[in-house]
Formats: structure tokens, sequence, C-alpha cells
């Protein structure tokens, strides 16, 4: 066919063979033109169209292009388009309110239709951050994983969301602020090696960043996006827990540009993994990422629903999980081989995974906080610690599945005040309580006040729960009450072994914890919306006060405890409950929203089995005096 103007002529399948030959010409002729319609508008001119639209033969092939893409017509079909608030929904999930568009065929998608999306990684998430730590999300698509972060480490937290996509950050802020999440703080950037520009194109939520092009036209017709090595954004004195890295095989570079800050914290790493995708947007061969981690002490395993982790330094390994998968790419979590503590921390503050210990907050614990703040401090003041407070109250119920027994030896582990220690001993036992606060000392003395024989069969140390040389058992009683929320986990296994260790054959240990984790991360929110939806008096953004938020450095949740405790002791009965329904959940069945409503959490370890209807009985009936 002539490439002549000719309005009656039409490009024919003859010219098919030449296609493949032909060298690039910028002008389009009038087969460019007859292809551009039927493929941009999906269907063929009238003749009396083509007499207009084939007079542009000659014009630059991308203004052609640009006319039809811009055009009603097309965008009346609604293939392309930007957001829209018709188009997004609101939603919640796991607690958390999220906003999706419709149209995401990649991410919203699964989220609105309720299907869990990579929970996977959402179970590394759970497993690695908890109050106080702190998350950086590369890739943070509409914003899924930095919400569910920002639940986890809470108000005194840090999550960075990075995502280069303009639509999708306006729907990570809407989540942000819906969420009131202070502690998520959003970059509209793609992160990279070196300070730079991106090209974005995206058709749906997973957008694609590449090399801007060279012309002006080129630039003038993409969405360029600032490129940043996130080492300039990281504070360093900022402590990072997690680093999640999903961005379309750029995942290499873009911890490049955070190697500083992986040096200093030695995190958890968790990235997608396509060798394909690694080498065509890194720019290099796909082993590049783990030889570069190696260098740095990491290990690797895929990242499955299992928690067990096979971990391993050879690539080849992974690179043969990922042809297996048949999908387009696994997910790898890289962590340290030996874990390393901050060098900045000050010695014995920190844990060998670099998170905060007791003996770091150890002078949190004033004559203030005891009598103005803990738990109970009301009935201290008012009684002297003669009376126990609901809380306590319940601790000692739980003693009467020892009433066989007519004199006991106990130990109160973070005794506080004293209440219980004091308690026990009125009733004639022998009581050894132990606190690391010389104020908490102070004031468990002062419970026996006038009664000196009762003091003599309380032993009180001022010393760490966590030092074997205070230990006396065997203890047919040992008692923990809000303490273990208190205790980094590797000081939490090193109790539990202790009082494994020191624990009659017949005895119990019994704990309580405030909060139940999943209250404060699934129920409290729900709470506050509800109030706010409903007018009343609204809930304030942070629940705990400024004790809590310091001391609390490891809140528990049920299965999270039940797991700890289980790894030490054969036999533990676990229940949610609190002053008001100590029972809970060993009376009544528990749904998975009861156990996210429950305030608190009690559990009782032994050496032989545990009876429930026993617990039940005797939480049913009044402690002595």
């Amino acid at each position: 066919m002539s490439d002549s103007k000719d309005a009656a002529s039409f490009p024919s399948s003859a010219d098919d063979p030449s296609w493949w030959s032909a060298s690039h010409i910028p002008e389009a002729s009038l087969t460019d033109i007859f292809h551009c319609f039927r493929l941009i508008l999906g269907r063929v001119p009238s003749r009396a169209e083509w007499s207009g639209h084939s007079a542009r033969a000659g014009e630059e092939l991308t203004s052609v292009v640009s006319s039809y893409v811009s055009s009603r017509e097309f965008a009346m079909k609604g293939l392309i388009r930007g957001l829209c608030l018709e188009d997004i929904e609101s939603f919640e999930r796991d607690g958390l309110i999220l906003h999706a568009s419709r149209s995401d065929l990649a991410v919203g998608k699964h989220l609105l239709a309720g299907t869990a999306y990579e929970p996977h990684v959402a179970g590394l998430f759970r497993r690695r951050l908890s109050a106080g730590g702190a998350a950086i999300d590369i890739g943070a698509n509409i914003g899924y994983f930095s919400m569910l972060a920002a639940s986890l480490v809470g108000p005194s937290g840090y999550v960075l969301a990075v995502e280069p996509s303009a639509s999708n950050v306006k729907l990570i802020e809407a989540s942000r602020r819906r969420n009131a999440f202070t502690q998520l703080h959003v970059l509209l950037a793609a992160a990279g090696e070196e300070l730079g520009l991106l090209a974005y194109n995206s058709s749906h939520s997973n957008g694609i960043a590449g090399a801007a092009a060279e012309t002006l036209d080129g630039l003038l017709s993409e969405t360029l996006v600032p490129k940043i090595p996130l080492d300039l954004v990281v504070a360093p004195e900022r402590q990072i827990d997690l680093v999640k890295v999903d961005v379309e095989g750029g995942e290499y570079l873009a911890l490049r540009g955070l190697e500083q800050t992986l040096k200093r914290c030695h995190p958890t790493i968790v990235f997608a993994f396509s060798p394909h995708a690694l080498t065509a947007v890194s720019g290099g061969d796909w082993k590049a990422i783990f030889h570069w981690l190696t260098d740095l002490g990491y290990r690797f395993a895929e990242l499955t629903s299992e928690e067990a982790l096979a971990w391993t330094q050879d690539s080849q390994l992974l690179l043969g999980r990922f042809e297996a998968s048949g999908i387009d790419h696994i997910d790898v979590v890289a962590e340290p081989s030996e874990p390393a503590a901050s060098p900045a921390a000050p010695s014995g503050t920190q844990s060998r995974a670099g998170q905060v210990t007791s003996e770091a907050i150890r002078d949190a614990y004033s004559a203030h906080y005891y009598l103005e703040d803990c738990g109970g401090y009301e009935t201290y003041r008012a009684h002297g610690g003669k009376i126990l407070d609901p809380r306590l109250d319940c601790m000692a119920r739980l003693a009467g599945l020892l009433d066989d027994k007519a004199s006991l030896r106990v130990l109160d582990l973070g005794c506080g005040r004293g209440e219980l220690a004091r308690y026990f001993a009125a009733l004639g036992h022998a009581v050894d309580a132990i606190d690391y606060s010389p104020e908490a000392l102070r004031l468990a003395g002062a419970c026996f006040a006038g009664e000196p024989e009762l003091r003599r069969r309380a032993v009180l140390q001022c010393a760490s729960v966590t030092d074997p040389g205070v230990y006396r058992g065997p203890y047919d009683l040992v008692l923990a009450s809000d303490l273990i929320e208190h205790l980094a986990p590797e000081e939490l296994d090193q109790l539990y072994r202790l009082i494994h260790q020191h624990l009659a054959a017949d005895g119990v240990f019994i704990a309580h914890t405030f909060p139940n984790l999943w209250y404060y991360r699934y129920a409290y929110p729900r709470q506050r919306r509800l109030a706010a939806q409903e007018g009343r008096p609204p809930l304030p953004a942070e629940p705990r006060s400024p004790y809590e938020l310091q001391m609390h450095i490891n809140e528990q949740s049920p299965t999270q405890m039940r797991r700890q405790l289980g790894a030490v002791f054969p036999h533990v009965l676990l229940w949610a409950g609190d002053h008001e329904e100590p029972t809970g959940s060993l009376a009544r069945r528990f749904g998975k929203s009861d156990w996210r409503e429950a305030r608190s959490l009690f559990a009782i370890a032994s050496h032989r089995p545990v009876d429930p209807a026993g617990v039940i009985q005797a939480l049913q009936r009044p402690p002595e005096y």
C-alpha cells in the first residue's frame, strides 16, 4: 500500500512482512495511523472519519498516539484513569482502616475481597515488631504493611513508608490519618543507590520505575519521581528492626542506598526475589544482592507460611525454590548470621537482638510511679498495702489451687509495693519477694508496719528477677503479677528457665499481664472509631500512660505468651480474663473478637497438668484474710 494521503486507502495485511525489517521512522504513516486508531479506540474508522485522520500522515508518531489516548472517546472507556472518589473504597482489615481503588487488580482486589494478602509476610511483621520498634516499608504500594507495622510498634515506634506512585501515596496518607498513626511517615520517592530521577510507569498499584528518557520530548511525556538513598532519610541514631522491600526488581539498588543503616542496625530484611526482574532492573547478576548481603553478615531463607525457616547462604538453593514455585517471585527473609547488639547501647541495657532490656529502664521505677500510676496505687495509699486491689485479689484466689498444703514457700517476682508478699505472710507462709527497684522494696517494707511477726516471714531482696543467685527453691507457689511485659524476650526466657528449675514438683507458677497486646492493636482502635461515629467523648489516641510507654518493652499477645511458656513448661493453661470477669475464656468459649476485646491475660504453668475446672473454682472463692 502506498503512503499517499488517499482518503479511501486502507492498510492491507500485505505490509506485514516488512514490519520486522523496517528501520525506525518517527513520522506516522497511514498504516501507523490506522492501527493506532483501531488498537486504542477499539474500532475501525468509518470512511468519513478516515479523511480527517489520514491527513495526519507525516506527523510525529508519538503525537498521534497521544491524541488518541487523550481523546474523549478513549476516556469514556475508563481503561486508564486517575483516582477519583467514586473509585475508592474504605474498608477495615485486621483492626486497621485502609483505602483501595476498586480498579486496582494488583493489591486492592485482594484486600477488598477480604482474602489474606501475603499472610506469610504479615506473620513476619507480627513476630519481629513490638511496641517501640521501627520498620521501613520500601515499595509500600497502598500501605497495608505500613499500617500493620504502625499498629505493631505503637505511638512510641517509627515506620517509614516509601512509595513512588503519587496515587498510592494519597491512599497511604488517607489511611494514616484515619488510623491516627503519627508514628508513620510517608515519603513520595523511589529508593535507590544514589540521588537522581526515575521515570515511573503505572497501569495499576504495582508500578515500575526505570531510567528517565534522554530527550526533552521523552521527559515531557514521563512521570518523574525522585530517587533517594534512604541512608539520607533515616536518622543516624534511629534503630531499625525490620525492612521490607518489594520494588519490581529494584530491591538490590534500594538496599544499597540503605547500606549504612544495615551495617549499624542489622535489621531483619524481607524482599521479593525474582532473578529475571533483579537482572533487568538492577542492571547486574541477580546473585549480587545475595553476595553483598552475605558480606554484611546475613543469611537467607524462603519466607513461607511456616514459622520454621531453613537458613542458607547458597543463592542457588533459593533460585531452585523460585523455579519450583511457578509464580513471579518468592519472598526471601534475611537476618544476621549472628545477632549483633547496637554498639551505641550502654553495657547490659540491650539484648543480643538489640532490644531494650529491663536494666535500661531501672531508674524509671520511682516512688512517684508506684504511688501515682502503677495499678492499685489508690488501694495501697488508702490501706497501706494491707488490702489487695481487685487485680491482686485474683492472683490471691488462684493460690487456692494449693489448698491441700497448710504451709507454702512462696516466691513473689517483681513484688512492687509488696501487697502480695504481705498477704501470704499473713496467712503463715514463707515468702521470698524480689524487685530490682529500691523504691519498691521501701514501700514493700512499709506494708508490714506494726506487724513484726509477719515481717520475719518475708525476705525482701533488691535484685533482678533474672539473677540466679537470689532463688532459694523449691517453691510451691511462684507469682509474677504484671511483670513479664517489663522484661525483654531474652530476659523472659531466662526467667522462665529459672522458675522451672526452682518450682516444686507439684508447684504452680501463676502469671498475669496487662495489657493483652491484641486489645490495644485491634479492639481499642475500633472503640475509638465507634466513639467518634456515635458522637461520644473522644478516646485518647494513646491509651497507655507515659510510664507504660517507657516500661512496657514486651507487651504480650495470647499466642506469644503461650508459645514462650510452652517452650519451657510441659503444662500451660492460658486464658483471657480480668478482675471483673476473672474466669473469662475458661468459663465460656471465646471467639476471635472476644480474645481481641480481652484486656489482660492469665497463665498457670506447672510440671503437671492444670485442671481448668479447679482454676474456675478457685477464682470463684473469695480470698482469705
